[in-house]
């Protein structure tokens, strides 16, 4: 998977929990694509999908180009762990 792009997305404050937004841009084989976003969701991850938007980006393979929503959360006042 090759990704393009990491970006922050806005900062959301609620209650003294802090979410931490991101932007992911990637392309690769559909199946490469699919185990790089489950990768996220595993048991011991600290980050969640919030959403996927998958394009083809060649008709003629497999190849996709994905846009990732991902999320963090942070307990403010914790040491970040």
């Amino acid at each position: 998977v090759s990704v393009s792009a990491f970006r922050p997305q806005r900062t959301v404050v609620v209650d003294g929990i802090t979410q931490l937004n991101y932007l992911v841009a990637a392309e690769g084989s559909y199946p490469e694509v699919m185990r790089f976003i489950r990768s996220f969701e595993a048991k011991d991850s600290k980050i969640a999908v919030k959403s996927v938007q998958m394009t083809s980006a060649d008709g003629a393979t497999d190849q996709v180009r994905a846009s990732i929503s991902l999320v963090a959360y942070r307990l403010e006042g914790s040491n970040g762990q």
